[in-house]
C-alpha cells in the first residue's frame, strides 16, 4: 500500500470518528469507505466535466458542480455554509495582512468598514453562483437557515451527545477528528487528485478508446470536490448507523428515522452503539442508498437493483 493511500486512510478514519463512529474505526471498514468515496467523487468530477463541456468550457468550475446539486436544496445549503465560512476566513486573512501593512500610516483606520465590505463582497460572489440555478428565488432566501436541514440537525445532536460523554483527552481527540479534511494546510489539492486517480481503471479498452482521466478543474472546484468527499464519508456513516439501528426490526422492513439515540432492546442497541461500524454495515448502507426506491423521507429500503450512477453527495 502506497504512502498516499495510507495517509488518506488515516484521514478517513478521523472523519468517521468525527461523524459518529467510535474512536478507533476498523481499518477494513475504512478501506470500504475510501473505495466508495473515490468512485463517488470521480463520478461527480466526470459528471461536472460533461456540464462544463455543454457550456463550452474545458475547465470544471464551481458552477458546474453546483448545477449538479440543483435539485437537492438541503445539500446546497450545507455547501453554501461551507463556502461562506471558507471565503470569510480567506477575506479576514487578507484584511489582516492589509491592516498590518497600513497600520503605521493609518492607526485610526476603520476596520469595521473593511470587514463589512468583505462580507458583502463574499455574499455577492456566492449568491451570484447560486442564483444561476435558482429559478424561483426560494433557494437564496433559505440558504442561511440551517433549521431546514434535518440531516445537519441530527449530526449536530449526535456530535453534542458524543462530546458530553467524553473526558478532556477524548474531547480533544474528537475535536481533531471533526476538523479532518481531504484538503488542508498539510494535504494539497494535488495530493487529493492523485489519491482519486488511484482508483481510475487506466487499462485500455477497445483500440482507439480514450483512457479515463480526471478532468481539468479550477482550484475552487477542487475545494468543493474535497468537501463533497468528506460529505460522502458523513453520509456513509449516517446510513451505516441507520442500518445498525434497523438491526432490531423485521427483515425487509423500512428503516426507522435517524434519531439521536436509537431505541433500546434489552441492552442490544446500547452495546452496538459502542462498537465500530463494520464493512457489512457500510456495504448494506450503500446498497440500500443506491436503490431506485430510496427517498430521503422514507429512509433506506431493501428493494430494487442498485444504480451505480447515483451520486449520494449531489
Amino acid at each position: 500500500m502506497g504512502d498516499l493511500e495510507q495517509l488518506y486512510l488515516h484521514e478517513i478514519q478521523l472523519m468517521m470518528h468525527g461523524c459518529g463512529d467510535c474512536a478507533r474505526p476498523l481499518l477494513s471498514t475504512v478501506r470500504v469507505v475510501a473505495s466508495i468515496v473515490q468512485q463517488q467523487v470521480l463520478g461527480i468530477a466526470w459528471r461536472s466535466e460533461e456540464q462544463a463541456t455543454r457550456r463550452g468550457s474545458k475547465t470544471v468550475t464551481p458552477r458546474d458542480i453546483i448545477f449538479l446539486m440543483r435539485k437537492k436544496p438541503d445539500k446546497l445549503r450545507r455547501l453554501y455554509s461551507y463556502l461562506s465560512v471558507k471565503e470569510m476566513r480567506m477575506n479576514l486573512t487578507g484584511l489582516g495582512n492589509d491592516f498590518n501593512e497600513s497600520a503605521a500610516d493609518d492607526v485610526d483606520g476603520d476596520v469595521s468598514n473593511l470587514l463589512d465590505s468583505a462580507r458583502r463582497s463574499r455574499q455577492s460572489s456566492l449568491q451570484d453562483m447560486f442564483a444561476e440555478i435558482d429559478v424561483s428565488g426560494e433557494l437564496l432566501e433559505t440558504l442561511n437557515n440551517p433549521s431546514l436541514d434535518p440531516i445537519r440537525q441530527k449530526r449536530e445532536q449526535r456530535a453534542d451527545s458524543t462530546a458530553l460523554s467524553l473526558d478532556p483527552a477524548g474531547y480533544m481527540e474528537f475535536s481533531t477528528a471533526r476538523r479532518a479534511a481531504f484538503v488542508n494546510n498539510r494535504l494539497t489539492q494535488t495530493r487529493f487528485l492523485e489519491w482519486l486517480s488511484l482508483s481510475i481503471d487506466t487499462s485500455q479498452g477497445l483500440p482507439g478508446e480514450p483512457v479515463a482521466a480526471l478532468p481539468r478543474m479550477s482550484g475552487p472546484a477542487i475545494d468543493i470536490l474535497a468537501y463533497l468527499a468528506k460529505e460522502t464519508v458523513a453520509l456513509l456513516v449516517d446510513f451505516a448507523l441507520l442500518v445498525r439501528q434497523d438491526s432490531g426490526t423485521a427483515p425487509g422492513g423500512p428503516l426507522r428515522p435517524l434519531t439521536l439515540r436509537p431505541p433500546t432492546y434489552n441492552g442490544v442497541s446500547d452495546r452496538l452503539d459502542k462498537l465500530p461500524l463494520t464493512p457489512a454495515e457500510v456495504r448494506e448502507a450503500i446498497r440500500r442508498c443506491l436503490s431506485p426506491l430510496f427517498t430521503q423521507s422514507a429512509g433506506l429500503v431493501r428493494t430494487g437493483p442498485p444504480s451505480s450512477s447515483q451520486l449520494i453527495a449531489c
